[in-house]
C-alpha cells in the first residue's frame, strides 16, 4: 500500500482511546504540537494523528491512541518484524546461546530460553554474586 492509501484509510474507532492527562506526569494541560500526522516513513499506520505535548513535563503524546489490543497493526508490516531464523548454529553456539541467557536471567531477571543452569541447584551463577555486590 501507497502512503495515500494508508492515510486516507482511518484507524478502527473500537480501537482508539482517548487520553485526558499526560501519561507521564498526569498533568491535564497540554498543547497541540502536530495536527493530522500520517505515517510517512513505513506506510503501515493507517490514518491521521495529532501529537499533544505536556507544558509541566514535555513529554508528547497521540491523543486519540490506539489501544493495548490494536497497536500492534501500525506494526504489522513494519520490516523489523520479519520472520528470522536466528537459532545457533552447532554445539559451541549452541553453549554460548545457553551461557549468554543465563547470565542475563540472572543479571536481569530475564526469562529467556534455552538457558542453562550452571550451579543446578538453582543458585545464582558466579558471575551474578560478583556483579550484585
Amino acid at each position: 500500500m501507497d502512503h495515500e492509501q494508508i492515510e486516507s484509510q482511518p484507524w478502527p474507532q473500537e480501537g482508539l482511546e482517548r487520553v485526558e492527562r499526560c501519561p507521564i506526569c498526569g498533568e491535564v494541560d497540554r498543547a497541540l504540537l502536530h495536527d493530522g500526522l500520517t505515517d510517512k516513513i513505513f506506510f503501515c499506520a493507517p490514518g491521521r494523528w495529532s501529537l499533544y505535548q505536556c507544558p509541566t513535563c514535555g513529554a508528547a503524546y497521540l491523543d486519540p491512541r490506539p489501544t493495548p489490543a490494536t497497536i500492534a497493526m501500525a506494526y504489522s508490516d513494519y520490516y523489523t518484524h520479519e520472520e528470522g531464523d536466528d537459532a545457533p548454529k552447532g554445539r559451541f553456539a549452541h553453549l554460548k546461546r545457553r551461557l549468554r541467557n543465563d547470565y542475563l536471567n540472572a543479571r536481569y531477571n530475564a526469562d529467556l530460553q534455552p538457558a542453562w543452569k550452571v550451579g543446578g541447584d538453582g543458585s545464582p551463577p558466579c558471575w551474578a554474586e560478583n556483579e550484585s555486590r
